[in-house]
Order: C-alpha cells, then structure tokens, then sequence
C-alpha cells in the first residue's frame, strides 16, 4: 500500500465515524420529538381543593366544542390559578395528556452535539497520530 492510500484511509474512517454519530443523533432528537397521535394546544390550569383537604391540580381545555378538565401530575410548582400550559392530547382520547415540554429536546441536542464535537476532536487527534506514524 502505497503512502496516499495510507493517508487518505484514516480521513476516510474519521468521515464514517462522524456521519454514524450524526445520523445517530438525527434519529434521537426525531424520537424525542414524535408527536404521532398527539395534537398541542394551549389549557388552563386550575387548583382544587378537595373535600379531604388535599389540593389537586386540573388541565382545562376544549377539542372539538368539548370541555376536558384532566388532572396535572407531575411538578406542577410553577402553575398558577387560571394560568395558562401548553399540552399534548390524544387525539384518540383527549382525556390523555403530556405536558408539552421543549426543554428535554434542548437539552439533549446540547450534550448529543458536544458529542459529536468531542468525537471529531479525537479522530482528528487519532488521524494526525496515525498520519505522523506513517511519514
């Protein structure tokens, strides 16, 4: 094998490594975000107080002209009487719900990209090595 081959293989292996982990990334980020049988919308949030004492809080919201009122579980320290949140519903059965949250999607984008940022670092580290072993 002649010394341009010896060259070019380790760029070659550092350009599948990258595109693996992007790919791969792609795919995550699609995952968190499937939406399929859910539609958002906007509800408002309301507290109840109920007749053992114990507070609850509620979802309320409208589909189709019908009202749904769904109890929120879950951190709920940063609602507010009458507030509003956004939801995902089912679109089966609207009384099933997700709390419509962007901030996981955010976040796992962040550390899925210092990754790839890292993994690109070591290959360039590990082809510049394997290029010096070479000449």
């Amino acid at each position: 094998m002649n010394t341009q081959n010896k060259k070019i293989i380790p760029k070659i292996i550092a350009l599948i490594v990258v595109l693996i982990i992007g790919i791969t990334s792609i795919l995550i980020i699609t995952s968190l975000n499937n939406n399929d049988g859910k539609a958002k919308i906007q509800a408002s949030t309301v507290q109840i107080e109920r007749k053992n004492g114990s507070l609850e809080w509620y979802a309320l919201y409208k589909v189709d002209g019908k009202n749904y009122a769904t109890i929120l579980d879950g951190d709920n320290s940063k609602l507010s009487q009458f507030g509003k949140i956004d939801i995902l519903y089912n679109i089966n059965d609207p009384n099933i719900i997700w709390r419509y949250n962007n901030t996981t999607t955010i976040i796992i984008s962040i550390i899925i990209g210092i990754t790839i940022l890292i993994s690109i670092f070591i290959v360039l580290l590990f082809t510049t090595r394997l290029n010096k072993s070479i000449v």
